[in-house]
């Protein structure tokens, strides 16, 4: 990571030991000490933590390191645990000892989704830190390595959150766990742009054109076919599922909705050929 503000000292760790990260040195060795930490875990909640490409979903590592770090935590050692998302979510705002109920919520961690400021989860997890008694502090990011959720041209965000780590008696510690696991960084990606309707209201018994475009990114040459689903209501109407096949990077394909009775109707496309669900 490129960081704006010359004061900021990131550690990164990479995933290559999922099974036992904590004795790969670093963050994880210093749990091994015998002085007492205040510790933050930050669980990056967006889309691309979801990413199904491999064993495991970047979230479920996440998890399971934040697990596995539990385990090597010592008597006295506090932690406060940050659902990262848009708005991140401080789960456990009061530093606890009670990693049980850690644990519990690290299981009810809802699936990832949308976008996430991890700038913002870390001007949270300072202030989480200042109401600490330990004197050794660490702020744990997992993350997968998506350059967006950092923010990296808001010079404002990155200049808010060094003041704010410059006022703390203990300035804490921050490491960034790379949890994509064997992920390739020119993996082939599938997006779908904006749906685009025929008409902005709809009229019972009279159709309506669903318009949008399939894109893809990176990856290899070849363009394998693409199934595309049309759902209505959380409903996938079989009949109009469609087979795109990439002739270039980008395919429209259009869809047709009739609707049967007055009222709100949810409509969505949904692509089939993604590790991204």
């Amino acid at each position: 990571l490129l960081l704006p503000s010359r004061r900021w000292r990131l550690s990164v760790v990479l995933a290559l030991a999922v099974a036992r990260p904590y004795l790969s040195g670093g963050i994880w060795s210093q749990s091994l000490s015998t002085q007492r930490r205040d510790l933050v875990l930050i669980i990056d909640g967006s889309y691309s933590m979801g990413w199904e490409g491999d064993v495991q979903t970047p979230h479920a590592a996440a998890v399971e390191w934040s697990s596995q770090l539990l385990e090597t935590l010592q008597p006295g050692d506090t932690l406060c645990l940050i659902d990262a998302r848009q708005r991140p979510r401080v789960l456990i705002e009061t530093p606890t000892r009670d990693f049980d109920r850690v644990r519990r919520e690290l299981g009810d961690l809802p699936s990832p989704s949308g976008s996430s400021d991890l700038v913002e989860a870390l001007f949270r997890a300072v202030q989480l830190l200042g109401t600490g008694g330990n004197v050794s502090r660490d702020i744990i990011v997992f993350t997968d390595g998506q350059a967006f959720p950092w923010l990296i041209d808001d010079h404002n965000a990155w200049t808010q959150l060094d003041a704010l780590t410059a006022e703390q008696s203990i300035r804490p510690g921050i490491w960034v766990a790379n949890v994509a696991g064997n992920r390739n960084a020119d993996a082939a990606n599938q997006s779908l742009d904006p749906l685009q309707l025929s008409r902005e209201s709809g009229i019972v018994d009279v159709p309506i054109q669903v318009r949008t475009t399939v894109r893809r990114t990176g990856g290899d040459q070849e363009r394998p076919a693409c199934r595309v689903a049309f759902e209505v209501d959380g409903l996938t109407l079989a009949d109009q599922t469609q087979t795109v096949d990439f002739s270039g990077d980008e395919a429209v394909v259009e869809f047709e909705y009739t609707p049967r009775s007055p009222g709100s109707h949810l409509i969505g496309v949904a692509l089939e050929c993604d590790d991204i669900p």
